[in-house]
C-alpha cells in the first residue's frame, strides 16, 4: 500500500513545495505529509525537519486538527519551502546562563555553577525528548486510525479473512499461557516401618498429604498478532487462535503487551509485543469498538 500517493518527492523541501503549491494547506494534505515523513525518517535529522515533525505530531496526536494547528504547520511548511540548504543545519542548543563567581574560590565556584547548569540543561533536554517521544507515539497511532477511516487496510499473505473482514493492524509477539509449572504434596506425614520377620517389614501411618499444583505463565508460541474488523488473531509457530471482538470483554493493554482470557480455559494469557505497540493496539481497538481513538 502506498502511504503517500499524492506526495511524490525525494526530500522534505520538495514535499513542502508540493503541498504549498496551491497556496492552501488542507487537513488531508497534512495527513499525507505525516505519512510521507513516516516513510522518510531522515527528515528528523535537521532542525527545520524537527520543527515540522513536532508541529504535525502535536496537531494529529488527538485525531483531529484545529485551525490554529494548521496555521502552525503552514508556517513550518513555508519555512522549509523557502529555506536555503545551510538553513537546515542551524542547530539550536539550549545554554543556561552562568554568573562568574568572585573571591578566593572563584574558579571552583564558577566550575560548580557550570556543572550545575549543565546538569540542569541535560535534565531539560531529557524531559523534552521524553515528551516528544510520547507525542510521536500518539501521533503514529492517530495516523493508523486515520488510514482506517480512509479505507486503507492491510494485506497479510498467510491469513484468509472472512467475508467482509479486513485486517486493520499487524505486529509480532510471543504468546504466554497459564500452565502447571510444579506439583508437590503438602501436609503429609512420614510412615513407620515395622519388622515382622527377617527381611520382611511394612509401613504404617504414612500420608502423602494434599497435592498442590503451582501455575505460571510460560511461553508457548511466537508469531503474528492481527487485529481485524471482526477478530483478534494470533498466528503462531506452535499455536494459533482467534477471538471475536464482540466477545472480548476483558483485556488489559500495556505498551509492551496485552493480557486477556484464553479462548477455551478462560485462564490469563499474555502476548508480549516485539515492539512497544500497545498505544497502536489501543487506538485501533477503540476505533473498531466505537470508543475514542
Amino acid at each position: 500500500m502506498n502511504v503517500c500517493p499524492h506526495i511524490d518527492a525525494k526530500d522534505i523541501k520538495g514535499a513542502c513545495e508540493l503541498v504549498a503549491a496551491d497556496g492552501f494547506l488542507s487537513e488531508s494534505e497534512i495527513w499525507r505529509l505525516a505519512d510521507w515523513i513516516e516513510a522518510h525518517p531522515e527528515t528528523s535529522d535537521t532542525t527545520l525537519g524537527k520543527t515540522l515533525i513536532r508541529s504535525i505530531n502535536s496537531a494529529i496526536s488527538d485525531g483531529k486538527i484545529e485551525p490554529d494547528e494548521i496555521a502552525k504547520i503552514a508556517l513550518a511548511v513555508v519555512a522549509i519551502r523557502d529555506a536555503r540548504p545551510a538553513d537546515f543545519f542551524q542547530e539550536y542548543t539550549k545554554v543556561l546562563p552562568v554568573k562568574k563567581r568572585e573571591g578566593f574560590l572563584s574558579g571552583i565556584r564558577t566550575w560548580i555553577a557550570q556543572k550545575k547548569a549543565e546538569n540542569e540543561r541535560q535534565a531539560i533536554l531529557a524531559q523534552e525528548a521524553f515528551a516528544e517521544r510520547n507525542l510521536a507515539i500518539r501521533a503514529n497511532a492517530a495516523r493508523i486510525v486515520q488510514r482506517l477511516k480512509d479505507g486503507h487496510f492491510l494485506q497479510v499473505q498467510n491469513f484468509i479473512p472472512k467475508r467482509g473482514e479486513n485486517v486493520c493492524y499487524e505486529t509480532q509477539g510471543q504468546l504466554h499461557e497459564t500452565k502447571v509449572t510444579k506439583r508437590e504434596y503438602v501436609g503429609g506425614s512420614r510412615s513407620t516401618r515395622i519388622r515382622v520377620a527377617k527381611g520382611v517389614s511394612f509401613s504404617v501411618g504414612g500420608s502423602r498429604g494434599e497435592l498442590i499444583q503451582h501455575e505460571g505463565l510460560v511461553p508457548v508460541a511466537r508469531g503474528q498478532v492481527l487485529i481485524t474488523t471482526k477478530q483478534l488473531v494470533f498466528l503462531g509457530d506452535a499455536k494459533s487462535f482467534s477471538l471475536d471482538l464482540a466477545k472480548l470483554l476483558s483485556i488489559e493493554i500495556s505498551p509492551n503487551g496485552m493480557k486477556f482470557p484464553a479462548p477455551r480455559t478462560g485462564k490469563p494469557s499474555l502476548i508480549f509485543f516485539d515492539k512497544e505497540d500497545g498505544d497502536n493496539v489501543v487506538a485501533v481497538l477503540n476505533f473498531l469498538l466505537g470508543g475514542t481513538p
